[in-house]
């Protein structure tokens, strides 16, 4: 069916080149079918579906693909190929119809896209890996946030009661020192009224007393002697309080 030069020039073509008739059924090829592993006489009369995975996909793409040839475009559809050791290939499917022929015959062009269609699918696989690791590391980082605000919030809060904590504190301590000194004080003056009535009581009762019995010569003198006694049990009273409200500071 094809002569001599034209074979020349279309086994010279590295795509697989197959004439088929309307059935499909394969009435001549190039010898790049051996790529596929066949060779021409293998090929001659068998449905050039037996090529494909999707037998009834390529059947319906060949002529709608000779329809686009006719009105001037060019059309391709990638199909997965088996080859005769069971491989599997990616192949770019074009067709045209013949019109040299009387009948209604096909001329189907499978170029092999293996490589690049392996090399497609790889990078679409990185491309989901990508966008899985992505979507991890923004989940990571929302949960990060999360815990950052989780740990300020806290801080914050033991900030508040540290604060709370350390007021009740220095209340408690001013009332515990109020309270020392207001007892202080009502003990110093229960002592200085008493030590006071104390004094002006002597000098009546000594002048009732015979003169025999009398301590000292002048009821004056005893209350004066009172009277210095008193300043100094309160100085002294003063002083031992002074010191312990200082040493309690200190604990505090």
């Amino acid at each position: 069916m094809i002569n001599e030069l034209a074979s020349k020039v279309v086994d010279s073509v590295f795509d697989v080149l197959v004439i088929v008739d309307e059935s499909l059924h394969i009435l001549d090829c190039n010898s790049s079918v051996t790529d596929l592993g066949y060779t021409k006489d293998e090929l001659l009369g068998k449905p050039i579906t037996d090529l494909t995975i999707d037998n009834a996909g390529f059947r319906r793409a060949i002529p709608e693909l000779a329809k686009a040839a006719r009105e001037g475009k060019r059309e391709l559809r990638r199909f997965e190929c088996l080859t005769k050791d069971g491989s599997h290939i990616w192949a770019d499917i074009a067709a045209q119809e013949i019109e040299a022929t009387a009948a209604l015959d096909y001329l189907v062009t499978l170029h092999d896209v293996t490589e690049r269609a392996l090399a497609r699918k790889e990078l679409e696989e990185q491309k989901v890996k990508l966008e899985s690791i992505l979507s991890e590391t923004e989940t990571l980082r929302k949960e990060a946030d999360d815990s950052r605000f989780q740990l300020q919030l806290a801080n914050e809060q033991l900030a508040k009661r540290q604060a709370v904590t350390e007021k009740a504190l220095e209340e408690e301590q001013r009332f515990r020192l109020s309270s020392q000194k207001t007892g202080f004080q009502k003990d110093l003056s229960r002592m200085l009224v008493a030590l006071v009535a104390l004094a002006i009581v002597i000098p009546y009762v000594s002048a009732l007393l015979p003169v025999e019995t009398k301590i000292l010569d002048g009821s004056n003198n005893l209350a004066l002697l009172l009277l210095q006694v008193l300043g100094i049990a309160v100085g002294s009273l003063f002083g031992q309080n002074t010191s312990k409200q200082g040493g309690m500071e200190k604990d505090a």
